[in-house]
């Protein structure tokens, strides 16, 4: 099954939020109601509903003058945004510390939801077109995906699971809930996950999380593949792999909890 990235369309709701947001944003001063609903042209009772939900999700807030302005969230989101950022340059600098397999491709994703996001990447010479930096992918069928999903919660696993339950599109290779989470107990137990040809097929991968403080996995490094090509270069760079995401994590400010994989024969 290969994997196609296509736009979503547009959710009225956020669309309509988020130009508030930017409003905002671009406002030297806070902004009363009759001003925002007047510069977007929208009804004001709908105006009127979209400030109150963000101002409930601490996006904007409302002052003791009736007026709107950005919220404290967003600090601490923007904060979130340049730590991937700087994640993302330090991927950058240090990948070229290891002598990797010329035909693999070595990338950093994090996650959103239940989709991998890439961040950064080394693009092997073997053409592997999905892992384009900016795309996002099922984090149930990524390499990355599943290394970061292995060491979250449980609560947080099944919340997931419960908002976007498993199907044949998004688990190719073992659609029940059952099998999911075994797939997660033998990646904290190898140490790393896999992806064989389930997000796309004719691809292989391996990936291993990457962790900020307090332990909580944040995003992952993955080395990929084709199927066709030998595997073993893959799994005799499993240590630099570990390595790699040993930098990352002391850079995110954490601890790899995670044992440096021994190199092994490809199944």
């Amino acid at each position: 099954m290969a994997v196609v990235a296509t736009p979503d369309p547009p959710v009225p709701s956020v669309d309509k939020a988020a130009r508030v947001i930017a409003l905002l944003a671009d406002s030297d001063e806070p902004l009363s109601l009759a001003q925002i609903t007047k510069s977007l042209a929208l009804p004001k009772s709908t105006v009127f509903g979209i400030c109150a939900s963000l101002v409930a999700n601490d996006l904007i807030e409302r002052n003791a003058a009736d007026r709107y302005e950005l919220g404290a969230r967003l600090v601490s989101l923007g904060r979130a945004y340049s730590s991937q950022l700087d994640l993302a340059e330090e991927f950058r600098r240090r990948y070229v510390e290891f002598d990797w397999p010329p035909t693999s491709t070595v990338i950093l994703a994090t996650l959103d939801e239940v989709r991998s996001v890439y961040l950064a990447r080394r693009a092997g010479s073997s053409p592997i077109g999905h892992s384009t930096v900016g795309w996002t992918l099922p984090a149930y069928t990524t390499a990355t995906g599943r290394a970061i999903l292995a060491f979250r919660t449980e609560a947080e696993v099944s919340t997931l699971l419960a908002r976007y339950p498993l199907d044949g599109a998004s688990y190719p290779d073992g659609s029940s809930e059952a099998a999911f989470w075994g797939e997660l107990a033998s990646t904290r137990e190898r140490g790393y996950s896999i992806d064989d040809e389930a997000t796309v097929t004719g691809i292989y991968a391996v990936g291993i999380p990457i962790f900020a403080a307090r332990g909580r996995a944040v995003a992952a490094v993955a080395m990929s593949n084709l199927k066709g090509r030998p595997l073993d270069d893959i799994f005799a760079h499993l240590g630099d792999l570990y390595d790699l995401a040993s930098l990352l994590t002391h850079a995110s400010g954490g601890i790899q909890p995670t044992h440096r994989p021994t190199p092994t024969p490809a199944p």
